[in-house]
């Protein structure tokens, strides 16, 4: 089996505040990535996914982030019944045209990480990542190790169902350089999360859903985080 995807996404601030305060840069992403599936003995599966990406940040100050690179991984997946497990290996080369160093050296990163799942379906339906990963770049400020842990938990409850969805990164830089040079923020998997969801069905047209949710990620500055929490109802309405 064979899937090609692209995406394109993108968030508008026209102007950043003033320290202390902080909002996330704007940032306009594209990808374009191919992934083919070949069929192993018996329950696994070989999984082979290559692709490229690009960013561009704004305002003029975060133009620094700017990337394009190349990614890819190789897994292994295992499907037997009710149980499923995956264990793969990902690399992926940035090159940053806008940042350089003191010395006029470019910055380009390699990042190398590794990720065991595995996922279990019954009553209750759970899901557990773990990963890590590495990233070596030609400036040694921006060398760190990534660890990170996610787990997911779903299940019937009364009439409706409840899911919840927990996610702890672990992040070290190797070389830390000055405070306030900037790192890619919340897209680079940095974060952790805790949210819960309840879906409720009140009839054939009417579904009622209920969100909470705390998280922490890194604002763009290195070691330097914030905090979100929040509250959402959704009704949703179908028509017959």
């Amino acid at each position: 089996r064979w899937q090609v995807t692209a995406w394109q996404k993108g968030r508008f601030l026209s102007e950043a505040l003033s320290p202390p305060g902080y909002l996330e840069p704007g940032r306009g992403e594209a990808g374009l990535a191919g992934h083919v599936t070949v069929p192993l003995e018996a329950r696994w599966e070989m999984e082979v996914e290559g692709g490229a990406d690009g960013v561009r940040y704004e305002p003029g100050d975060w133009k620094v982030l700017n990337r394009q690179g190349v990614r890819a991984r190789l897994g292994l997946a295992w499907r037997g019944g009710s149980q499923a497990g995956r264990l793969s290996v990902t690399s992926a080369y940035h090159a940053f045209p806008r940042s350089r160093d003191e010395w006029g050296e470019r910055r380009r990163d390699t990042r190398i990480g590794a990720e065991l799942d595995g996922s279990l379906e019954g009553k209750i339906a759970a899901s557990l990542s773990l990963s890590g990963s590495w990233n070596q770049s030609e400036i040694p400020a921006y060398d760190f190790r990534l660890m990170r842990a996610a787990l997911t938990l779903a299940a019937p409850w009364g009439k409706g169902s409840l899911q919840g969805f927990a996610a702890l990164a672990h992040q070290v830089y190797s070389n830390p350089g000055p405070e306030e040079a900037r790192v890619a923020p919340s897209d680079q998997d940095s974060g952790s999360v805790l949210s819960l969801q309840y879906v409720y069905p009140m009839d054939a047209t009417r579904r009622l859903m209920v969100q909470a949710g705390w998280s922490r990620s890194q604002t763009g500055f290195r070691n330097d985080f914030y905090e979100r929490l929040g509250i959402s109802l959704h009704l949703t309405l179908r028509g017959r």
